[in-house]
């Protein structure tokens, strides 16, 4: 670590012996034992309600939601092709006519009207594979919502705890600048009587603009989060005083829990994790099998009455009524579309490799994901605890070198260099732990999306 400049090393050791005495007193609190899968929000309990609220109020949830409904209402639409309609139709016509036969203009008003209900038949499957479509688009919807619920979870448990070291930084570098502050008042005093250098000052000074500009930017840096928080969990706004004065030491009690289990024989072939394109997957199948009957005949069972006015007789105003009831098949067959059916299901063919390719490939990713993450879970808590002992171990030493340095067997500077070492790797330390909880609770939901199956349509 670059030393630091001789005002701030001064400045640390003027103000650091109490916080030295309790640095080196500190005794971490014990760890908590807690189910992985809610690590963040049992260690952090302020983040619990945030959770509940965001989980009802986001944006997101919202717009999830509204997802949602319109994929239902997609399914009742593509589902009601199955089932009969009813058609009511009536009309009026003026009509005027010059006939050849008759000397003048003769003018004459027509009624009709006609009812006509359908049953679709058959439709080589069409409108069934389009039911089963629209039931696949809602439960991708569901799926979607489900996934985007998670994603906002683990978004809000990231953006607490970096907020929880976003307050240490900011409470820590407001302290730093108090003390500034005095120590600048005094060196002023100094410089006027001459007992310190104009140089040394105007150095003094400079860094205690700088740091000032630091803070100023902290502030606001600050602020800006705590907006956005708010923003992305659906709040009013947030403020400090629901933040924890510190991330909590974890236990490893978890690894027990979370460890690969060595026969992963019995685990369901297509996990939660993978409902997404499998979904995608069967909805293509589907168009592909709505596309490639397009060109064959298609019936339905027809019944209807219409009632029309005709002219039987030459004097156009001698009119008659026929009544017409009907019962029988309709065949509708398109012949020829130019080419555009066979287009379409050479599209929904390539649709359907795309989506078994992405399949296969979401589902190598997802063994990796994994593995992987397990691997880099072990390797973080190993970093964790090796930081938790050097931590531990550095402030013991403090402690104990306390009394060596009041008799002044240490350098001021060496002195406030470690005090500002020793701060530093308690900033540290915290951003560890948070970053490990935020690992644990993840890979937690990663086993539990592994192990469970979900319910496809």
């Amino acid at each position: 670590m670059a030393r630091l400049p001789h005002f701030f090393l001064t400045l640390a050791a003027t103000f650091g012996f109490t916080a030295a005495v309790a640095v080196a007193q500190e005794k971490l609190p014990p760890p908590v034992a807690v189910d992985p899968l809610h690590l963040p929000e049992t260690l952090l309990p302020e983040l619990k309600p945030i959770l509940a609220t965001a989980l009802e109020a986001a944006p997101r949830v919202l717009q999830g939601r509204l997802a949602v409904a319109i994929a239902q209402a997609g399914e009742e639409e593509a589902r009601a092709g199955l089932y009969p309609t009813l058609r009511v139709g009536a009309g009026v016509d003026g009509r005027q006519e010059l006939r050849r036969d008759l000397p003048g203009t003769q003018y004459s008003v027509k009624f009709s009207y006609g009812l006509l209900a359908t049953q679709p038949l058959f439709h080589w499957g069409a409108l069934a594979n389009r039911a089963r479509l629209g039931t696949i688009q809602r439960a991708l919807a569901e799926h979607d919502f489900a996934e985007a619920r998670r994603k906002l979870v683990l978004e809000v448990r990231a953006q607490y705890t970096a907020l929880v070291v976003r307050a240490l930084e900011l409470r820590q570098a407001t302290e730093d600048d108090s003390r500034a502050g005095r120590r600048l008042a005094t060196d002023a005093t100094r410089a006027a009587r001459g007992e310190l250098a104009e140089l040394d000052f105007a150095e003094e000074k400079l860094a205690r603009e700088q740091s000032r500009r630091q803070l100023e930017r902290l502030a606001w840096q600050w602020n800006q989060a705590r907006a956005d928080f708010a923003a992305l969990a659906g709040l009013e706004n947030f403020t400090a005083s629901v933040l924890p004065a510190e991330i909590p030491a974890l236990s490893d009690d978890w690894v027990a829990r979370l460890k690969p289990d060595a026969d992963p024989s019995h685990k369901s072939q297509r996990p939660d994790a993978l409902a997404g394109p499998d979904l995608e997957l069967a909805a293509a199948r589907l168009n592909y099998e709505i596309a490639h009957v397009r060109l064959k005949p298609m019936f339905d069972l027809v019944a209807g009455i219409t009632q029309d006015e005709v002219s039987y007789t030459a004097n156009i105003a001698a009119k008659f009524g026929a009544d017409i009831r009907y019962v029988g098949l309709r065949m509708n067959w398109n012949i020829f579309d130019s080419g555009a059916s066979r287009a379409a299901a050479s599209r929904a063919r390539a649709d359907v490799k795309q989506k078994t390719l992405a399949l296969d490939e979401a589902t190598r990713g997802w063994q990796r994901q994994l593995a992987d993450g397990w691997r880099e879970l072990m390797l973080a808590q190993d970093d964790l605890q090796l930081a938790e002992e050097i931590f531990t171990a550095r402030a013991a030493r403090l402690a104990a070198d306390q009394p060596r340095q009041a008799a002044g067997e240490i350098a001021v500077e060496d002195w406030a260099q470690r005090l500002a070492d020793q701060e530093q790797r308690r900033l540290a330390l915290q951003r560890q732990r948070a970053a490990q909880l935020l690992r644990v609770a993840e890979y937690a939901l990663l086993r539990e999306r592994d192990q469970s199956a979900p319910h496809f349509p």
